[in-house]
């Protein structure tokens, strides 16, 4: 499933997560691996990458999904050829080696090469390489790294060896200084049509650019109506955590289950009038609710509105009393109040 960006711009998304927790040698099975799939291309992914690991995994390819493989080795390149898979991504390096290189060359396999970025000077070497016929590629090239390119060049440089030699090129930012999904969105928004990072940025070292993040601000800066569903996060983020065995954060960006939250007067009654004011999108997008919360922070609309929620009659006169009680106790357990605390705050105000 691509993106449609306009003035027939297509963007390919290309997520790297199953090598990565395959990698960590988390407890999971091959049904887990496929569920993990069907919701990710769900959500608008084109390819998975995978490996000889991830394979050994998946007893039977699965219909309807589709694959690229990475390649390590010429077992690996022939093991690619015989399952049937269309897509394959290698390192540079090994484009050097006569016998991987024929492989490659004989084959209908679509080939993507990998080479690592890490400042212009790399981008002006991989120019030069590829002038002179050192680096062969089958018009698909990956640049990898990135997040230590200080200068801001680097999309135009890298549009213009596209153009010059007829390549379609793939972002895969690094994530060291945590701006591998900002560098994504650079790229796109420059004019780069493919990208590849993982779901909520996993991976072994610093991990890359979160796919979901980038999704959502594609469609949110760029204005675009896609045939993205991100609403389905929700099931997304509890198949991985199941496979990965991690906690996400509740403030993470887009998946966090807080990042809807509010407590506070002043933003209590802003989210009230006009949801936008504090929203820079609907947490429909994602599949979220808006969660208002009542604590220290909390005013009297806040207080009267929750209890609404709860099904519950506040007398006007009393809310000063409840107010009180409400701080107190919040402050007490520092943290917000569950609502069952709540309703033993009112029946204890009524006692009053």
């Amino acid at each position: 499933m691509a993106m449609f960006l306009g003035n027939n711009r297509i963007l390919k998304i290309i997520d790297r997560t199953l090598p990565e927790i395959v990698a960590s040698k988390s407890k999971f099975n091959g049904s887990d691996i496929l569920n993990f799939c069907n919701l990710v291309k769900i959500m608008g992914i084109d390819l998975f990458e995978v490996d000889s690991a991830v394979m050994k995994k998946i007893n039977k390819m699965p219909k309807g999904i589709d694959f690229i493989y990475r390649a390590n080795s010429e077992y690996e390149l022939e093991e690619c050829i015989k399952k049937g898979i269309k897509y394959c991504v290698v390192k540079w390096i090994k484009m050097l080696n006569p016998y991987f290189c024929d492989i490659i060359l004989k084959s209908n396999l679509s080939v993507t090469v990998e080479y690592k970025v890490e400042s212009i000077q790399d981008l002006n070497k991989l120019d030069k390489m590829l002038a002179m016929g050192k680096l062969r590629s089958k018009g698909k090239l990956r640049i990898k790294g990135l997040d230590r390119v200080v200068s801001d060049e680097w999309v135009e440089v890298l549009k213009s060896i596209s153009k010059k030699y007829y390549l379609d090129i793939d972002v895969c930012p690094d994530n060291t200084f945590n701006i591998a999904t900002a560098i994504s969105i650079e790229g796109i928004m420059g004019g780069m049509n493919t990208i590849t990072g993982s779901f909520m940025g996993y991976g072994s070292g610093n991990g890359y650019a979160a796919i979901e993040e980038v999704l959502l601000a594609i469609k949110l800066l760029m204005n675009t109506k896609t045939n993205t569903k991100l609403n389905i996060l929700p099931q997304l983020k509890k198949s991985f955590c199941k496979m990965t065995g991690m906690v996400v954060q509740d403030n993470k960006p887009v998946v966090g289950e807080d990042i809807f939250k509010y407590e506070s007067g002043i933003h209590a009654d802003g989210i009230e009038k006009d949801p936008s004011t504090y929203e820079p999108y609907n947490p429909n997008e994602v599949g979220q609710q808006r969660k208002l919360v009542i604590g220290k922070h909390s005013g009297k609309k806040s207080v009267c509105k929750k209890f609404k929620e709860l099904g519950q009659e506040v007398d006007e006169d009393n809310i000063c009393t409840i107010l009180d009680m409400v701080r107190i106790k919040s402050i007490e357990m520092k943290r917000e109040l569950y609502d069952h605390e709540l309703k033993d705050i009112l029946s204890c105000s009524k006692a009053v």
